[in-house]
């Protein structure tokens, strides 16, 4: 996973829960992780943070 992406992912909260082989169309078969949001650790203020000026 990217480390954009392991940021925006812990900023929510979110925990990877598993992998997916993906085949996108004309392409080689990728693979995506799969993530989880709770609900219950979002709204302990885990939530996304908007920068200023965004």
């Amino acid at each position: 996973m990217h480390i954009r992406s392991q940021i925006a992912i812990s900023r929510l909260s979110a925990v990877k829960v598993g992998q997916q082989e993906v085949n996108y169309f004309g392409e080689t078969t990728k693979l995506n992780f799969v993530c989880e949001i709770s609900k219950k650790l979002w709204q302990r203020g885990a939530g996304p943070t908007v920068p200023a000026g965004g």
